[in-house]
């Protein structure tokens, strides 16, 4: 993970990505960040890296877009379709560098939020000083071709 100790507070603010519940950013070393865990929860629907799009490889985070083999919900032990129909807020539309090094703290891996800002083809606008505890953090997004992850319609 990371060498440096990361040092954290235990504010939590909720994001919101194109008026969707994301995920719970919290502060470490002064950097706001989003768990990997959370972040696979809001692109996949759960806590496992590759069904929900995202390897990690040493300490870099990376976004990997679907196949048309792997966009069908399969049973893990078998391999066969599930028949549970699937919709994703969010679509991987191609490979991407999420974050080069992430951080660990407390036995969890996180990502900044600035990185997945860049993922949906923008930027994190927030000023970290004057915001407040549970204070949401709305970030919009307009359709970018250009994007690695866009909201699904």
């Amino acid at each position: 993970m990371l060498a440096a100790t990361p040092v954290g507070n235990s504010r939590m603010n909720p994001v919101y990505i194109n008026n969707q519940k994301f995920a719970v950013a919290v502060t470490v070393n002064g950097i706001l960040a989003v768990s990997v865990d959370d972040f696979a929860k809001a692109l996949g629907g759960t806590t496992n890296l590759q069904e929900a799009g995202l390897r990690m490889q040493g300490t870099q985070l990376w976004l990997i877009a679907p196949t048309p083999q792997t966009t069908a919900a399969r049973d893990l032990q078998s391999g066969l379709p599930t028949g549970k129909r699937m919709h994703k807020p969010f679509i991987i539309r191609k490979n991407y560098d999420v974050c080069p090094s992430v951080i660990g703290y407390q036995g969890k891996v996180y990502v900044p939020v600035a990185n997945i800002a860049q993922a949906f083809g923008g930027t994190l606008q927030v000023n970290r000083n004057t915001l407040h505890a549970n204070e949401p953090i709305v970030l919009s997004f307009p359709p970018n071709p250009n994007a690695a992850i866009v909201a699904n319609p």
